[in-house]
């Protein structure tokens, strides 16, 4: 099958660079995931999930680093032109408590639990200086130079949700909550790399079909 996610991101300064939807831009912070699953008993199922997840930001922030870059106090560095993109791989398992209430709604429901790796990188064009005054109005046009930083990441998430009614074709709907602790790296520009973790609360629609 395959779904798609709204991300909330539980990091304060996350959430403001990598809005569910920007309006300055128009741009959503897209997840789109794949996933392959069985039953392993009558109650339980288990799936394999890779996914995409990508946006880009129109915010320009500042950062100041502590540390001089390219000369003797260059220590401030302005972000803008910034991209994220990350490929989460889960496996996740699934329990159905209700599985024997045939004719109710309720053998739909399920809780869960799922784990594993997450690459996350993100992409600014960094503008280093000693002046704390470039940044004005929430705005940066000075350009700068292009770089990057990528990491591995373990994962963790529960969720809550419904599945479809059978048959060959199906949707459902859940709630998760991701666990996602990140290597923080010392007077970096980079908010992947300030924050403690890549947390988030995930809304997602599934669509599924059965072979």
């Amino acid at each position: 099958g395959a779904g798609y996610s709204l991300i909330i991101f539980t990091d304060r300064e996350l959430n403001s660079l990598y809005p569910v939807l920007d309006t300055r831009n128009g741009t959503f912070l897209t997840n789109i995931s794949l996933f392959f699953g069985f039953a392993i008993a009558k109650a339980v199922t288990l799936e394999f999930e890779p996914a995409v997840l990508f946006t880009s930001s129109s915010k320009s922030i500042s950062t100041n680093t502590g540390v001089t870059h390219f000369s003797s106090n260059d220590t401030i560095a302005y972000s803008s032109n910034i991209g994220m993109f990350a490929i989460p791989l889960g496996i996740n398992a699934r329990f159905f408590p209700f599985f024997n209430m045939t004719k109710s709604f309720a053998r739909l429901f399920f809780i869960g639990a799922g784990g594993g790796m997450i690459w996350v990188k993100e992409d600014y064009d960094n503008y280093y200086s000693d002046d704390p005054n470039l940044f004005i109005g929430g705005y940066y046009n000075y350009g700068g130079r292009s770089e990057t930083t990528s990491q591995w990441a373990p994962m963790f998430r529960a969720m809550i949700g419904f599945t479809g009614t059978g048959g060959q074709f199906g949707f459902g709907g859940e709630i998760r909550y991701n666990i996602i602790p990140l290597k923080e790296e010392a007077h970096s520009p980079f908010r992947t790399r300030v924050a403690t973790n890549f947390n988030s609360v995930d809304i997602n629609l599934r669509f599924y079909f059965s072979l």
